[in-house]
């Protein structure tokens, strides 16, 4: 308590959730602080749900591609240009590759790349020089969630708001983890930052999932502490 108490009184942050848990029970679940100072002070609640950013690669994406794995339709050692063959001109990199960061894909690229064509956004990941031949040197990229999205998207036949759903989410009874949080679940977000006159609260913060309708394999993901206890446990089981 007393490391949060004092974050919260440096300003570090407004508040958080804290839960402790172990492979077969949760501990400790506990709100502090704040869920809001602005315009008005709301208190943090152990069921706020928070905007997950980059965590969505591990929870959404990573697993989704995992499931597939484990049915034999998705090949970790194969090209990443199997699947999408927009990329059959760079460098040949593997999904593997692509999940480990070590693709040679950059980090970002402009936000003219992005848009909810999902086939120009491909085109234009596929038309990209590399800085580094896949496997030299690891580094950390949101282009690459991209693409595993869309291997997702392709080989299942959903989209990855859909098959996480159902394949992941619904399976471990994360009821309410999910991209485009419904009314109910907004109006206990924590909010993020000032965009467009307002607060975000409820939407994606990262500028390129927002510009992919909000649905990402690099960002978008909403989810509640007691849910992420729930994706913990069953990666400990």
């Amino acid at each position: 308590r007393a490391a949060i108490d004092g974050a919260i009184a440096e300003r570090r942050m407004p508040g958080c959730v804290v839960s402790v848990g172990r492979h077969d029970e949760v501990l400790f679940t506990h709100a502090y602080g704040s869920r809001s100072l602005v315009p008005a002070r709301t208190p943090m609640t152990s069921d706020t749900v928070f905007y997950l950013a980059s965590l969505t690669k591990a929870v959404a994406t990573a697993s989704s591609m995992m499931v597939l794995v484990d049915r034999g339709l998705v090949d970790l050692d194969a090209r990443a240009s199997a699947y999408v063959p927009e990329l059959s001109r760079l460098p040949p990199f593997t999904v593997r590759q692509l999940m480990l960061h070590t693709s040679g894909l950059p980090a970002i690229t402009p936000m003219a790349d992005y848009s909810p064509d999902r086939a120009d956004v491909m085109r234009r990941i596929g038309n990209l020089t590399f800085k580094h031949s896949p496997g030299e040197q690891f580094n950390y990229s949101d282009v690459g969630y991209v693409v595993l999205q869309e291997i997702v998207q392709r080989v299942s036949g959903r989209t990855l708001m859909s098959f996480a759903a159902d394949e992941v989410f619904a399976p471990l009874g994360m009821k309410e983890t999910g991209y485009l949080p419904p009314s109910d679940l907004r109006a206990r977000t924590a909010p993020t930052e000032w965009r467009d006159g307002g607060y975000m609260q409820g939407e994606v913060h990262d500028p390129r999932a927002f510009a992919l309708g909000g649905i990402s394999g690099n960002a978008g993901l909403f989810s509640t502490a007691r849910d992420l206890s729930r994706f913990a446990q069953a990666m400990l089981q």
